[in-house]
């Protein structure tokens, strides 16, 4: 047991006020005088003693408007309240500005008095702007002002006649006049210093706060913000400002519109033509060149009354507020495409140039509110890339029966993905040597009248504008991994990989990889697991529009293949310094082998020369498989294999 001395309680009653650094006082209102002060405050307000303290008389140095303001405290401070200012004081001649705590305090029977705590600090004293002492004016129902403190007099001037000429306008001063008893509310008034932002503070006070020559019933107290203000305003508009291009981004038009909502709308959703090229072909820098020509065009080349944004990425909205009839959708789109479609110079003399897909809607008509507007005008964009690109749709019936068809992709999707039974497909890479399978490509197989109607384009842009392309992805590495397990328990071999193809636009979609990771990691999966194959076509498309893709992503441990190798738009000259597991040829060589021979022995010879396994396909024949062999090709694909030796794709589990 640790003995703890015991303290006794220390007793208040004798308290010695006079060690305390703030400085105390207590002012009687009514009687304009310092009923007591403490030693703190003796040298705050300059007196040697208290005696001399006491005896000043404060009213020839206190404005109408400084007492009727403190009487109206007087009533607070029997509600219980506290008020918190800062206040300008001058003891024989001396500015100082004070943070001041009123209280309210009995200095007699029935005779309220006031308590104040001082703060005083000389590091304080040159900080105008953020510590000002309170301003306090006088004024009557007409706004004539009556009386005011020196802090007004000073920010305002000494001859303000009436509030009309320190705020803006008459619907302010209105304004003013409806706030609540003790509400605070900020206004940008007229000083001697130009417009400053203020917290403003109104009293109506009784017949029995007024002295009784007034003709004042309202007091204001002013306290100068401006400073705070100006970084406040510079924080929200920062939130709501594309940083890039200072347009406004989703939030702030979705705020500015959200207001003037009432009188109509109509709104242009742009979309850049493959803008991704510019960015991948000149770099990033250029690429922001054109978003800032391009937003420059959309503010000031278009509509006087445009309210522009920039949504991200290579996405703008042009809104023009006011009645459909005083609009022309389809003269603003006309205009849109053919300002932005004008090349410009950028940096070092670089001739630039983009073109635009536009879609349109307007309010009231086609929705009932903002965010409905911005999706009906976003299918009718889709829609315009959909037919050619560089053009404009303005939302109609067609471009309903759009947005309600890839509602209902995406609703089947979702239903197809969150069953217990895989999507997918597999037919097995074979050796001939060994007849053991070297590798299963994995197909998704979409079921239903709709899905198996649509390409992969379809459904894959339907997920993607829904920003859905989490979780599918998510549901499908879901499938491979249970997959990937049965198909290594059904052949004995736990080196087993599936492939699968993507089009170039998965893997340069922004965070694809990221995704995938993700995927990966939350299901178990190795990314040695799944070799990610891409067609000659999409290859190109990737290394045109980011060189180094692959070996950044290899360099991450993903694996990737080329298929379909022979079909004709294959860069030869990347392929030794691509990161590949293997190349599969096009099944036209299964088919034509006679007539392609030499075509074949370059290819095989290529892959030898570069290490890459080489796989045919389109083998369907015992006969085929022979031939490729004799070719030293002995890593096949085709119907005859999936059948006569592991019938994997018959296999209920897989379909």
């Amino acid at each position: 047991m640790i003995d703890v001395p015991t303290v006794q309680p220390a007793n208040f009653d004798q308290l010695d006020l006079d060690a305390l650094k703030s400085a105390v006082w207590v002012y009687d209102v009514h009687n304009y005088r310092i009923h007591w002060a403490n030693a703190a405050a003796l040298r705050l307000w300059e007196s040697e003693n208290l005696t001399e303290l006491t005896a000043r008389d404060f009213r020839p140095g206190s404005s109408a408007a400084v007492q009727q303001t403190l009487c109206s405290y007087l009533d607070e401070f029997k509600r219980g309240r506290v008020i918190d200012r800062w206040w300008q004081i001058s003891p024989n001649n001396i500015d100082k500005r004070v943070h001041c705590r009123f209280s309210g305090v009995l200095t007699a029977p029935g005779h309220m008095s006031m308590l104040v705590e001082g703060l005083h600090s000389e590091l304080l004293q040159g900080n105008h702007n953020e510590y000002g002492a309170v301003m306090i004016c006088l004024f009557d129902d007409g706004g004539a002002i009556k009386s005011a403190n020196p802090p007004f007099e000073q920010q305002f001037g000494i001859s303000v006649p009436n509030l009309h000429s320190i705020f803006n306008d008459e619907l302010e001063l209105s304004a003013l006049l409806n706030i609540e008893r003790g509400a605070n509310q900020e206004f940008l008034l007229g000083t001697q210093s130009g417009p400053r932002w203020h917290s403003v503070e109104l009293r109506k006070h009784s017949d029995a706060e007024l002295d009784h020559n007034s003709q004042a019933s309202y007091s204001l107290t002013l306290l100068d913000i401006h400073d705070r203000k100006l970084v406040e305003l510079k924080n929200a508009a920062a939130a709501e400002t594309d940083a890039l291009t200072g347009l406004y981004n989703r939030r702030g038009i979705t705020r500015k519109l959200a207001s003037r909502i009432d009188k109509g709308c109509t709104i242009f959703f742009i979309d850049l033509d493959d803008f991704k090229p510019i960015n991948d072909s000149y770099g990033h820098a250029v690429g922001d060149e054109v978003l800032c020509q391009v937003a420059k065009v959309l503010r000031y080349e278009i509509h006087q009354s445009a309210i522009c944004a920039r949504l991200g990425g290579d996405e703008f909205i042009l809104a023009i507020p006011g009645a459909q009839s005083s609009v022309d959708p389809f003269v603003i789109a006309e205009l849109i495409i053919q300002q932005l479609t004008k090349p410009f110079i950028g940096s070092k003399q670089r001739s630039l140039q983009v073109t635009a897909s536009v879609g349109s809607a307007t309010i009231p008509g086609h929705a009932e509110n903002i965010d409905a507007l911005l999706q009906k005008a976003d299918a009718a964009m889709y829609l315009a890339k959909q037919r050619g690109r560089n053009r404009h749709v303005h939302y109609s019936d067609a471009v309903k029966d759009q947005l309600m068809r890839g509602q209902r992709i995406l609703q089947q999707v979702d239903e197809q993905v969150c069953a217990e039974k895989s999507l997918f497909d597999y037919h097995a890479v074979v050796s001939s040597l060994t007849k053991k399978p070297f590798i299963f490509e994995a197909n998704i197989h979409w079921s239903g009248q709709l899905l198996k109607k649509l390409c992969s384009f379809e459904i894959s842009e339907a997920i993607r504008k829904a920003n859905h392309q989490e979780f599918i992805e998510q549901e499908l590495a879901r499938m491979i991994a249970a997959d990937l397990l049965r198909l290594r328990a059904q052949c004995a071999d736990n080196s087993l990989r599936v492939s699968i193809e993507l089009p170039s636009g998965h893997l340069l979609d922004a965070g694809f990889l990221q995704r995938m990771a993700r995927c990966f990691s939350l299901y178990q999966l190795n990314k040695t697991d799944v070799v990610f194959e891409l067609s000659e076509r999409a290859l190109k498309r990737v290394i045109d529009q980011q060189e180094n893709f692959l070996i950044d992503a290899s360099s991450q441990g993903f694996q990737f293949a080329l298929t379909s190798f022979g079909s004709g738009c294959s860069p030869l000259m990347n392929l030794p310094s691509l990161p590949l597991q293997y190349i599969k040829l096009a099944p036209e060589f299964s088919s034509k082998m006679q007539a392609k021979a030499s075509i074949l022995k370059f290819i095989i010879k290529l892959c030898e020369d570069l290490q890459l396994s080489c796989i045919a396909t389109g083998v369907n024949e015992q006969a085929l498989s022979d031939h490729w062999s004799e070719y030293s090709v002995y890593l096949q694909q085709g119907q005859y294999l999936d059948s006569v030796d592991l019938h994997v794709s018959s296999d209920a589990e897989f379909v």
